[in-house]
């Protein structure tokens, strides 16, 4: 798939699998309007639990979506429809949003930042002195879940809609001082993460194996993607140093 895919196709299968996510038409997330839709569980989705009551922000840059409980339509509609993407995303709107979520025990998640990598943009491979790589997948990955430390990279549960399929682990002697893990979120999005231990960090150890997991999904025909929350300047900048770009940005009520 990824071989022979151009950027527009990549984005085009990106805002396929949103609007599944959203419960909404494609054009929706590049209609330069503010939509406002009724959330639902649709097969091919990401799959993410789905939480009740929902509340859902996404843009593309070109308008957003906001994917709602059918109980918070006529108040999405009301205080969010007539809103332009930059106001949806200011702290006022944010902070509105928040005190109504929380009268069902809620709170907003995010902004997160997602992130594409595609093959023609992939930094090449670098090798670091002392330190070695090993590519794990399917089963294998769970051989990690005897550590701690990783959990943004490993989702440490055998059993999940979202299994772990790949992780690339860095090593020093026998030492793990880094892993990298890819979740497959629905047939084509998998998404990395990564850890690297305090003490290992600015040694290009989290480049490193970004990079080697990243070409693994694309060699599996995958999109690779990854998630940072707004505030996290470095895991931006890692993204952005091994070929990321940024493709959407999404808030959710949790």
């Amino acid at each position: 798939m990824t071989n022979d895919i151009n950027s527009l196709q990549i984005l085009d299968e990106i805002r396929r699998v949103l609007s599944m996510d959203l419960n909404c038409a494609r054009s929706d997330l590049s209609s330069g309007r503010t939509v406002v839709c009724e959330a639902r569980y649709v097969n091919g989705r990401r799959c993410f639990p789905f939480h009740s009551p929902s509340l859902t922000i996404v843009t593309m840059g070109n308008g957003a979506v906001i994917s709602c409980d059918p109980s918070r339509l006529r108040w999405a509609q009301q205080h969010l429809e007539g809103l332009h993407r930059d106001e949806l995303f200011a702290p006022a709107t944010i902070a509105k949003m928040e005190a109504f979520v929380q009268r069902d025990g809620q709170s907003m998640a995010g902004p997160d930042l997602k992130y594409f990598c595609a093959r023609s943009n992939l930094c090449s491979e670098v090798s670091l002195q002392g330190i070695s790589f090993e590519l794990l997948r399917d089963g294998a990955v769970s051989n990690l879940y005897n550590m701690t430390g990783f959990s943004h990279a490993l989702q440490y549960r055998m059993s999940t809609d979202r299994p772990d399929v790949l992780a690339c682990v860095a090593r020093v002697g026998d030492s793990v001082v880094g892993v990298a893990g890819a979740s497959a979120d629905c047939d084509t999005l998998w998404q990395i993460g990564i850890d690297v231990l305090e003490q290992s960090r600015r040694q290009g150890i989290g480049k490193a194996l970004l990079t080697r997991l990243t070409q693994a999904v694309l060699d599996a025909e995958r999109l690779p993607y990854y998630s940072t929350v707004s505030s996290n300047i470095a895991s931006r900048a890692l993204a952005i140093n091994v070929g990321y770009r940024p493709v959407w940005i999404e808030m959710y009520a949790r």
